[in-house]
């Protein structure tokens, strides 16, 4: 075997661990704001608040002039890697292959820690003020889902405290826990089923096994989200109010290591943070799970 990786070799890697990325299931890649960033440790970012305007009384009076408040968070920066040894040369021969299992599962392994990112800190207390030295509280919970039938009514409650608060309307999104599909799909409440009645939602949710959009918002399922107790911390966010800063989207690389008796090295990485941008864009929805 030779013990030179030319950079085609390599670049092929790169492209074929980036293509099943993109394409792995991710929850919130493309329903999150995502920025460029520089900075090697925090990155900061800055809110514009809400300003009003002011009635004109008379004719060439001197402008009026209102401050317009501006808020920061600061974004921590963090690598995330994932690196595999080949030492079977025929193993080796078909890295470059975007469909080869090294490519597959190093793409879904930075897919996970994408979407596990978002999650930490869309509920996590977030640093705030010039230098991150501020925090900002987590957002409001609401009241623990009845485990044996739902009720459209808490939903309702999420969806309107988003109003109340003057959430944007388009790019709302709920993730969910697999066990909360479970009851929505199968609930039969008075008046029948809303969540799968094509007059509610726009599929049909019994047919395909899935709930799409409903009450303005897009749907997720997600097994990778926090616990606390018997709880599973579900999460309903629009999409400005959560925002990705990344550094280095994709670095591939394949290497020999003498050291390792030149086994083949296959590494793939990026860099990246996230920080929540408001607490009125993210509405946190506690589902009993346990015996699910």
């Amino acid at each position: 075997m030779s013990t030179q990786i030319t950079t085609s070799f390599a670049q092929q890697y790169t492209a074929g661990v980036m293509l099943n990325y993109q394409q792995s299931v991710s929850v919130f890649r493309g329903h999150v704001d995502q920025e460029p960033v520089t900075s090697a440790k925090n990155a900061y970012f800055d809110r514009v608040g809400s300003t009003f305007a002011s009635v004109a009384t008379t004719r060439h009076e001197p402008t009026q002039y209102t401050d317009t408040p501006h808020f920061r968070r600061m974004c921590p920066v963090k690598t995330h890697r994932v690196a595999d040894l080949i030492d079977d040369d025929d193993k080796l021969s078909t890295v470059n292959n975007p469909t080869n299992s090294y490519s597959r599962a190093q793409g879904a392994a930075m897919a996970r820690q994408y979407d596990d990112t978002v999650i930490a800190f869309a509920l996590a207390t977030a640093a705030t003020g010039e230098d991150g030295t501020g925090t900002s509280g987590t957002p409001t919970s609401n009241a623990d889902h009845d485990e044996t039938a739902p009720v459209l009514d808490d939903w309702l409650g999420v969806k309107q405290r988003m109003d109340d608060n003057n959430v944007p309307a388009e790019n709302r999104h709920f993730v969910m826990h697999p066990f909360a599909y479970r009851l929505m799909l199968g609930a039969t409440p008075t008046g029948g089923n809303q969540f799968t009645s094509s007059d509610y939602a726009t599929v049909k949710a019994l047919v395909r096994g899935e709930i799409d959009t409903f009450l303005g918002f897009k749907w997720h399922m997600s097994t990778r989200l926090l616990t606390t107790g018997d709880d599973t911390r579900c999460f309903a966010w629009h999409q400005d109010a959560l925002k990705v800063g990344m550094s280095s989207d994709v670095f591939g690389s394949i290497d020999v290591l003498p050291d390792y008796n030149f086994s083949t090295q296959v590494f793939f990485s990026m860099r990246f943070g996230g920080v929540r941008m408001e607490e009125e864009g993210v509405e946190e929805f506690d589902i009993t799970t346990s015996g699910s």
